[in-house]
């Protein structure tokens, strides 16, 4: 770009130049060209749209030959330049966006290995209930062959870079482990401090290494924490006494491929009845597995927290305001 404004400024100065030299050398043949500026007007509108007034001496002439050289490097460089932009944008895989103007989406914090396949989980076609996606990571060109997902180039962990992809009017932040980073526990952390000082409201995800550290996100107050250490160790040691359970469990997180777990608003039809019917009316009636249901409920203090059962009893009744995990082929539509 800097290269671009010099040659602009070279091209302009050069006019001035030309503008002057025919000045002095027309105006005593030529009574239009009668100051420095009706030289140089007449330089632009020559440029723009050919001759309309003729040079009547000989230096004149010889301008407007330079001049007509001229116009044809500008054309030129005129073309370069789109066409430099076209394969900057093919190398780029698509728009950079300096600002979105986006709510109720999904903020992705950085970009690592596992972030395309983020991303292929988020716009699977067995997701009905769909969001916007942006992603913001601090990266020169933007990684994405795709128009449904919004990149914006920035650090997550700056205030003013979150707020450019939206943070104040997200829905959901993922924050990913980044295995390159020294530090990938330290660089979540800082993100997740980032997110939630801006946005208390947004609902964050984050993945994590280390299990000592999940302290410092829930002191941050970040909704749900996917340790890998804890979690890889529990599913195979788990694995090692349940053949098959890692494929079980993987195909229950893997979109378009079997059935997944889905969330949804318990239908009101089925407030008030016990788990184990509303269980049997949902594979009858819908298809679907019921398997847990979550509760806010109010403690001592006054703050809400997140009850999750997985298979209550029969003396579990289903209230308005519940939602329930199902396992299901594609995200249900159930009222």
């Amino acid at each position: 770009m800097k290269e671009r404004y010099k040659y602009a400024a070279g091209f302009v100065f050069l006019f001035l130049v030309e503008s002057i030299v025919l000045y002095f050398s027309e105006r005593g043949s030529n009574e239009v060209l009668d100051s420095p500026a009706e030289a140089f007007w007449w330089i632009i509108i020559f440029l723009s749209s050919g001759f309309e007034i003729i040079p009547e001496t000989a230096v004149g002439r010889v301008v407007g030959t330079l001049l007509v050289v001229e116009g044809f490097v500008l054309l030129g460089f005129f073309f370069a330049g789109f066409a430099a932009h076209l394969v900057e944008r093919r190398m780029s895989g698509g728009k950079i966006m300096k600002q979105v103007k986006v709510k109720d989406h999904i903020l992705v914090c950085g970009w690592t290995a596992g972030t395309p396949k983020v991303l292929e989980e988020l716009t699977s076609e067995d997701i009905k209930t769909r969001r916007k996606i942006v992603v913001l990571a601090n990266l020169d060109k933007n990684p994405l062959e795709r128009e449904d997902v919004q990149f914006v180039k920035g650090d997550p962990t700056r205030d003013t870079d979150l707020k450019r992809a939206g943070i104040m009017t997200a829905n959901t932040a993922i924050i990913s482990l980044d295995k390159k980073s020294d530090d990938p526990d330290a660089k979540v952390i800082l993100t997740a401090l980032a997110v939630e000082s801006l946005n208390r409201n947004v609902y964050t995800c984050v993945e994590l290494q280390n299990a000592e550290n999940e302290k410092h996100l829930k002191h941050a107050g970040v909704d749900e924490i996917v340790c890998l250490g804890r979690l890889s160790q529990n599913l195979m040691v788990h694995s090692s006494l349940k053949h098959g359970l890692s494929r079980l469990f993987s195909e229950l997180v893997t979109h378009n491929y079997g059935h997944e777990f889905y969330k949804i608003r318990v239908p009101k039809r089925f407030v008030g009845e016990p788990f184990p019917q509303a269980l049997k009316r949902l594979i009858e009636e819908e298809g679907v597995i019921l398997t847990a249901v979550e509760r806010k409920t109010l403690n001592g203090d006054g703050n809400s927290t997140i009850d999750i059962r997985v298979n209550p009893g029969y003396d579990y009744i289903l209230e308005e305001g519940d939602n329930m995990f199902v396992i299901a082929s594609e995200e249900p539509q159930i009222y």
